[in-house]
């Protein structure tokens, strides 16, 4: 059986067709359908995942380690007390296991293949992360598909679009997406995307946390922020996202404070709190207007606009999401619930026909004339449907060169200042290389936008590789194997 699995900031699922081929969420050891992103190193080395490691936050916080999805693709290292030291991979790997071992226990069955949904504005090595996530955790990633693309899926399932254009806004824990999605049918079709990295509920706890740290510094001169109220603040933390929940449905809420002789009610209202994250907001209109324009569309275009993700049920984003659109937003689809179970439609037969697009242009460093400065030369566009095979021809700027260095680039903008850099490759050249030998660079990207590289060369003889990516940010094969070895002998509860 293959399993979907919504692999979230602050919280995951994972969701399976049952014999009629519905949708299903799986039910976690504690019978509940989202599992907290959280992991805790317990005393006696074992991993705790889910709301025991949340829970625990407060009373060993050192040993936690949440939001690790905002770090994949990068090279960052926990270190926790006991001195162990935990990549982003590495847990991201516990939180797969710990959810493919629910799934097990729930289903009855052996679990070795997901579908894992990932951000739309993921790049090539958080991408590449999530797989190599998956490996660690002895999973075969089937299909990495975009968050938005996967709820829409579910939203089409469900029957609420049989043909027409839905605009996805997808606002969870920590990340932030929007897809235009045209449906006919089984078919379904992205037209355009993009995101924001850090943005969501998480960073809206943090807002409320930074006023209430104020309000206790100003009145109390009380800075909660010290080294010394390490505990206080992680408790301070738990109750800020309560007070931000509790704001959907009231008109105020308080934080309470006990800390040493301060007894203290601190109540925000709906009003502040929509004051605090209006500019949060106002960068997400600013992308689904790129997207928009990107597909050459207006909101007139849209037939649907489906709300996801659990920061989408703040009445806040709803109202000004009416007033940008002149549309009803739509909750017809939970948004806690959809991705994950248009994951586990992804790779069923209740679509003949789901194509995504490239997220981020990708291309490599090149110069206009020998004399000229660098720039970013664009091979493959950003919401170029997919899978996509392009090519673009370059010449050798002298005579007798011995080597080329390729440096292959991800983004849009000429300024290489404005681009990441994903690898630099060094190929040699045959002795005798005239100048303006053309060299053809040749870039493929899968369903899943991983991204492999090749170079003609169009000289005597020809030569013609591939071009092996070793991402900086990444993990190496040995790094893998290595884990994949230990977290067979680590237990997870």
């Amino acid at each position: 059986m293959v399993i979907g699995i919504d692999l979230g900031t602050t919280f995951s699922a994972a969701a399976y067709l049952d014999s009629d081929g519905t949708p299903r969420l799986i039910d976690n050891n504690r019978g509940e359908k989202l599992t907290p992103s959280v992991m805790l190193e317990d005393e006696d080395g074992s991993i705790v995942i889910g709301e025991d490691a949340k829970e625990n936050t407060v009373l060993m916080g050192d040993s936690v380690i949440s939001t690790v999805k905002n770090d994949m693709g990068t090279d960052r290292t926990f270190c926790l007390p006991s001195g162990n030291t935990y990549q982003p991979e590495q847990v991201s790997a516990f939180i797969l296991k710990k959810l493919v071992q629910d799934a097990q226990r729930f289903l009855g069955q052996e679990i070795h293949q997901a579908v894992v949904t990932v951000p739309a504005y993921f790049s090539d090595a958080q991408r590449q992360a999530t797989k190599d996530a998956g490996r660690i955790a002895g999973l075969d990633i089937l299909a990495l598909p975009n968050e938005p693309t996967a709820a829409a899926l579910y939203y089409a399932w469900l029957g609420k679009l049989d043909k027409g254009r839905m605009l996805v806004y997808d606002l969870g824990g920590g990340t932030f997406d929007v897809s235009i999605v045209e449906v006919d049918g089984r078919r379904a079709e992205v037209i355009a995307t993009g995101g924001i990295r850090k943005m969501g509920g998480h960073f809206f706890d943090q807002l409320i946390l930074n006023y209430v740290a104020d309000y206790l510094l100003n009145q109390y001169d009380l800075d909660i922020y010290d080294d010394a109220y390490v505990d206080e603040l992680q408790e301070l933390s738990l109750k800020a996202e309560n007070c931000k929940i509790q704001l959907s449905s009231r008109s105020s809420a308080a934080v309470v404070v006990k800390i040493g002789k301060v007894r203290d009610k601190i109540e925000i209202t709906r009003t502040q709190f929509e004051t605090m994250i209006a500019g949060f907001y106002s960068r997400t209109e600013s992308t689904v207007r790129m997207v928009l324009d990107d597909a050459g569309m207006t909101w007139k275009d849209i037939d649907r606009l489906l709300l996801v993700g659990g920061s989408s049920k703040i009445p806040y984003i709803a109202d000004r999401l009416r007033a940008f659109s002149g549309l009803e937003p739509s909750h017809e689809a939970n948004p806690d619930e959809a991705v994950a179970l248009g994951a586990a439609l992804y790779t069923s037969d209740a679509f003949e026909k789901v194509q995504d697009v490239c997220s981020h242009s990708l291309g490599i460093v090149s110069r206009s004339g020998a004399s000229s400065g660098k720039y970013n030369s664009i091979i493959i566009p950003r919401n170029t449907p997919l899978p996509v095979r392009m090519n673009k021809d370059y010449y050798t700027g002298a005579d007798n060169m011995k080597q080329i260095f390729l440096e292959v680039t991800e983004g849009e903008d000429e300024d290489l200042e404005y681009v990441s850099i994903l690898a630099g490759v060094e190929i040699l050249l045959p002795p005798g290389i005239p100048r303006n030998t053309r060299v053809t660079v040749e870039m493929l990207l899968n369903e899943n936008q991983l991204l492999h590289v090749y170079a003609r060369i169009h000289a005597e003889p020809e030569i013609y590789r591939e071009i092996a990516i070793e991402r900086k940010s990444n993990l190496k094969e040995e790094e893998i194997e290595a884990q994949t070895t230990l977290m067979e002998r680590i237990v997870i509860q």
